[in-house]
């Protein structure tokens, strides 16, 4: 109870002011991810990883450039994805199985970022997805290195159809991206048919661009795969191989998976697959050639590679190689 005629003396105590925090610049990152198979096929599937250095940043307005203009589609909001540039390459593989032996170092937009190993069975239901320029990778251990750099192993590749980058590897300085919830799902017809989305927040000078890594792909058919290339007693050539389907990432054992393209159609080619010597069309996954046409296209095009790609809708997808001619 208060007492009237009594006096307490207390210590005031300092004030403590809260830190500032700094905005600090917009990073950005824009990329097509393949068709995960909710909603149509027909539209793109187009995300964002907007970031920063500092925790400060307080988002930034998003634009499409269409033409000559940037035309707003929304704001990030404040949450920052977890990104930054590979700094050291990212060997080609086959993208067959778990590469124990294979590595990646990243580093991170900001040092207080993290990244966190899993169990194979986590990473075999789709945990630690992530983005290495247009390959589609997963990982089951991290090891810091400290002041934000991180190396990546026990790495699955080449995921989601993207073996065909796997192939290839890339070198240092690739966007990397981790594919948690934070990126965000653009609205395909507030971007069209743009390839290029742009940011300004409250510290950038001027707009930062991010040109869309692999547009095209959501509507991009998979490479076929299985390829079988077979001589014939008579001298002839018989080739077959399996389809993908877009969308279709499971698969129950039971009925074929859905085609999700109009028509089935493959193109099968000779030589260069920007520029081919010679290419026939199928509708059904075999195709064969008499004794004398590979006779005579081994005569034209000698040491040439034939290959298949299926052509969907809006898109071919990338070749796959199937035999040489000698």
């Amino acid at each position: 109870p208060y007492l009237r005629g009594t006096e307490t003396k207390t210590d005031q105590g300092a004030a403590i002011a809260p830190r500032d925090k700094v905005a600090g610049p917009t990073t950005l990152r824009a990329f097509e991810l393949p068709w995960d198979g909710q909603g149509t096929a027909d539209q793109r599937q187009i995300f964002v990883a907007p970031s920063s250095t500092t925790s400060g940043w307080t988002g930034a307005t998003l634009y499409a450039q269409r033409d000559a203009a940037l035309v707003p589609i929304g704001g990030t909001g404040t949450r920052r994805s977890i990104a930054g540039l590979t700094t050291s390459p990212l060997m080609p593989s086959a993208a067959l199985f778990i590469d124990r032996q294979a590595s990646v170092d990243v580093q991170l937009d900001d040092p207080d970022f993290t990244l966190s190993s899993a169990p194979i069975e986590d990473v075999a239901n789709g945990a630690n997805m992530a983005l290495v320029g247009e390959e589609l990778i997963q990982f089951c251990q991290v090891e810091k290195l400290g002041n934000g750099r991180w190396t990546l192993s026990g790495l699955l590749r080449g995921r989601g159809g993207t073996e065909h980058v796997a192939f290839s590897g890339s070198p240092i300085g690739t966007h990397f991206v981790l594919l948690d919830q934070k990126p965000i799902a653009l609205d395909a017809s507030d971007v069209g048919e743009s390839d290029i989305i742009a940011a300004i927040g409250l510290a950038d000078e001027d707009a930062v661009i991010a040109p869309i890594i692999a547009p095209g792909r959501s509507r991009t058919p998979l490479p076929p795969v299985h390829g079988k290339a077979e001589w014939t007693n008579a001298g002839g050539l018989a080739l077959c191989w399996r389809r993908r389907s877009r969308g279709a990432w499971s698969w129950s054992g039971t009925v074929e998976v859905p085609l999700n393209e109009q028509v089935e159609r493959y193109e099968i080619g000779l030589g260069d697959p920007a520029q081919p010597q010679i290419s026939w069309d199928a509708f059904e996954p075999v195709f064969a050639l008499d004794a004398v046409t590979v006779s005579q296209l081994a005569v034209n095009f000698p040491g040439s590679t034939m290959w298949v790609r299926q052509v969907g809708t809006y898109h071919r997808s990338a070749p796959l190689y199937l035999t040489t001619l000698n």
